[in-house]
């Protein structure tokens, strides 16, 4: 989630993405609110005054830090006038007010070709997760006269879990993939 400043007093100075280094806890370092003087708890107006940014001493040692204070100067501090401030959702150069599940999803899928197989796998993992593949144990419980036993090994009774997890059959294939 990235977030264009305004007025300043909604987006975290540390934890949100308002600057070109992202989040500034993640770049500058746990230390940070101590060094710079800013608490860990500010919003972007808190390291602000109506003169400019509250800089960090030119003196300082850290680059990092340096950079932070050189990316201030270039940058105009929030103001009430420019009204609140903007989160919006999507690292892409698209960016929207409201979260969409359908579009982060897309996002972080692999921007690799799709294979024939890519939809079965996904349905496959997707009934997985809700707990909906009709595994033996399963269609047991349903009244149906079938054996219990993982139709892989023969060994175990078969769960979701033993079929994709522990079976000795099922650790092979997870091996080689």
């Amino acid at each position: 989630m990235e977030c264009d400043i305004g007025d300043g007093k909604s987006a975290s100075f540390w934890f949100d993405n308002w600057s070109d280094f992202g989040s500034l806890i993640d770049y500058i370092g746990e230390e940070g609110p101590s060094r710079l003087g800013v608490p860990a708890d500010a919003c972007v107006a808190h390291a602000a005054t109506e003169h400019g940014w509250r800089l960090p001493s030119s003196k300082t040692r850290c680059p990092r830090i340096q950079s932070l204070r050189n990316y201030l100067l270039s940058k105009s501090p929030p103001e009430i006038s420019r009204g609140p401030d903007f989160f919006a959702w999507d690292p892409k150069d698209n960016q929207r007010s409201f979260f969409s599940t359908k579009r982060t999803w897309e996002i972080l899928q692999l921007v690799a070709p799709r294979l024939p197989w890519t939809k079965a796998v996904l349905f496959t993992f997707w009934t997985t997760h809700l707990d909906r593949l009709p595994v033996n144990s399963r269609v047991l419980a349903w009244g149906m006269n079938i054996d219990s036993h993982c139709g892989f090994c023969s060994q175990h009774i078969e769960t979701r879990e033993h079929q994709l997890l522990y079976c000795e059959y099922s650790k092979q294939v997870w091996n080689f993939i």
